[in-house]
């Protein structure tokens, strides 16, 4: 199975109503599934919709539009309900469809913190602690110890992680962190359920 792009958010509360998690208007197709370590699994896929381009009204009258072919938003989300928490997996332009609101706060944070390995990292988000705080990203060419990107521990607060881990669950690859956390895998199930035992 080819490697693919995806994105593990945990709820805030395993309890939540499937209605305040996911946005059901924009629901094309749900479906439960039967999944080894999941008490309850269930697939939702959105709606898709055709759409010319907008860039392509700038060439309007003098390109016919239908040149430009049409874009679909396809995407879904995976809601995954086990003994000790609630987590969404997205896919495509699936994460527009979860709450926000209900997600755990650093949850992807804290994981990339916990996996990769502090030696190669590849780019840092972080917020100055000051009266003024400022936003900066710091990316080195190559990957780098965090001290190498220029992170005070008594000065900044890292916000967003990008790095190779270290851990055997996402074998070696490269994982980005904040609220959610993302990485390019064909391991999908076997990293969500090691993920929560991984963070602190």
């Amino acid at each position: 199975m080819p490697k693919q792009k995806f994105t593990i958010a945990m709820l805030s509360n395993n309890n939540y109503p499937i209605e305040e998690v996911i946005n059901l208007n924009d629901v094309g197709h749900h479906q439960t599934l039967d999944l080894t370590g999941v008490e309850h699994a269930t697939l939702f896929i959105k709606k898709t919709s055709n759409k010319t381009p907008a860039y392509a009204k700038l060439f309007d009258p003098l390109v016919d539009q239908e040149l430009f072919g049409q874009s679909v938003s396809e995407g879904a989300v995976l809601v995954l309900i086990t003994s000790y928490a609630m987590f969404c997996i997205s896919f495509g332009q699936g994460r527009h469809i979860i709450a926000k609101e209900k997600l755990t706060l650093d949850f992807g944070l804290k994981v990339v913190l916990n996996s990769v390995d502090p030696k190669q990292i590849r780019s840092l988000d972080k917020a100055s602690n000051g009266k003024n705080p400022l936003n900066s990203r710091n990316q080195g060419i190559n990957e780098s110890n965090i001290l190498e990107l220029l992170f005070d521990p008594e000065e900044d607060i890292a916000t967003s992680l990008t790095g190779s881990s270290k851990s055997t669950i996402f074998g070696g690859a490269v994982i980005s962190g904040r609220d959610t956390f993302s990485v390019s895998t064909d391991c999908v199930f076997r990293i969500m359920l090691n993920t929560y035992s991984d963070r602190s």
